[in-house]
């Protein structure tokens, strides 16, 4: 979710995706946004033969139905200032795992939440994304917690003017 470009790391993304998606047949890898880099991830997943494996989205007003119809949410930035999108798949309660940028710790709880990479290799990533299907309903927990601990942290309280 974002734009396509260097600092979103999105090559890593789609290159792991290639990885676990050879074990696990049913999934695809829905890219939301636009940017420069946006030819150049397609010639990757042509390269790779993932054309009907991920799905270019483009910008969208409302990401509702994809977030509701995700499994896993991954973040594969190089840097961040603050992971929005990231704190918009915790409110949907997706199992997430992330780089280590700024805000990630503190919204996936160290860990505790879900997964930060230590490193920017995919094949890595390809292993945590096995991991978290084969272990779902206990990354579903570690990500409720997680959305519980943004309600507290994150939450704007309205006050009327009097």
């Amino acid at each position: 979710v974002g734009r396509l470009c260097k600092q979103k790391n999105q090559i890593m993304m789609i290159k792991a995706f290639a990885i676990f998606v050879k074990k696990n047949k049913s999934f695809k890898l829905y890219l939301c946004g636009d940017g420069p880099d946006k030819k150049d991830l397609k010639e990757i997943v042509y390269y790779l033969n993932l054309q009907k494996k991920v799905i270019f989205f483009g910008w969208k007003d409302d990401l509702s139905n994809i977030y509701k119809n995700s499994k896993l949410f991954v973040l594969t930035s190089f840097y961040e200032g603050m992971p929005n999108c990231l704190i918009e798949s915790t409110n949907y309660e997706i199992p997430s795992i992330a780089s280590n940028v700024s805000g990630v710790k503190d919204i996936l709880l160290n860990g505790r939440g879900g997964v930060i990479l230590k490193d920017y290799n995919h094949h890595t990533l390809a292993q945590k994304m096995s991991n978290v299907i084969r272990n779902y309903n206990r990354y579903k927990i570690k990500i409720k917690i997680s959305k519980k601990k943004i309600k507290q942290i994150y939450s704007v309280k309205c006050h009327k003017r009097i």
